[in-house]
């Protein structure tokens, strides 16, 4: 090996050193901010956002949750009117349960579609918590919200959890399979009576390809969603409401 093949080898191994330290650096960082989040989940943060979005919002029915609604579009549309999209990116269950008492909305005599739980289960990739552990945790808080939403006099009809989609590289290193399963353990419990209060249960089922991922051409990342995907899962609100209308 010459002398100049062994500094362009030292060069190439140098600078791989530096982007390995560099990945290794903002994965460390990445995890300590979300775990420094984490342990923020008990706090109502959510509930001035919400009020904003509900100001001046009139409609019968509403969509409520995390980034999964503030982005669905198109909306459902039922008996004509567009149902309102309250959302809030990031939110868990947890969170939202938290807020509910916080919401200054008049939600008497309303119907709220709740779509929440993603966010709770997708901390399996960077937590300690086991996944059973946090499927309870996280079904229990989607009970405190119907209980909560029932309380200021509105009729719950709860969602099961979309799957999440495909894994794209840059989540790899904070993302575990564990979190597929629990979406698929959390929506079995869902629809087979474990929030027993709610008023509904919507069950999207296989709609986007799958019980624990999602078929890529439903999702713009892990977790969101594009504009199929969202045809597709309103059709299924549409029509539940629908069936719901003519029984009663």
């Amino acid at each position: 090996m010459t002398a100049r093949t062994k500094t362009w080898l030292m060069i190439a191994i140098t600078v791989a050193a530096v982007i390995a330290a560099t990945v290794i650096t903002s994965t460390f960082g990445y995890l300590q901010t979300l775990r420094a989040k984490a342990a923020l989940i008990n706090d109502p943060l959510a509930a001035p956002a919400i009020n904003t979005q509900l100001a001046g919002v009139s409609s019968p029915f509403i969509l409520l949750g995390d980034s999964r609604v503030a982005q669905w579009t198109p909306a459902p549309v039922f008996d004509g009117v567009r149902i309102p999209t309250i959302g809030v990116g990031g939110i868990t269950a947890i969170q939202l349960a938290h807020a509910i008492p916080e919401i200054t909305a008049d939600l008497n005599g309303r119907t709220v579609i709740l779509q929440v739980g993603i966010n709770d289960l997708k901390s399996l990739g960077y937590t300690n918590t086991s996944q059973e552990a946090l499927v309870e945790t996280t079904l229990d808080a989607i009970s405190n919200i119907v209980s909560g939403l029932q309380s200021a006099g509105a009729q719950v009809i709860v969602t099961t959890v979309i799957p999440p989609g495909p894994t794209e590289l840059l989540r790899k290193p904070i993302w575990t399979t564990a979190t597929n399963e629990a979406t698929a353990q959390l929506n079995q419990q869902i629809i087979s009576g474990g929030i027993s209060d709610a008023d509904g249960i919507i069950d999207f089922d296989s709609t986007l390809g799958g019980t624990m991922r999602i078929a890529p051409r439903y999702s713009t990342d892990t977790l969101h969603l594009n504009e199929e995907a969202y045809e597709a899962l309103s059709a299924v609100v549409e029509k539940d409401l629908l069936e719901s209308k003519r029984n009663n």
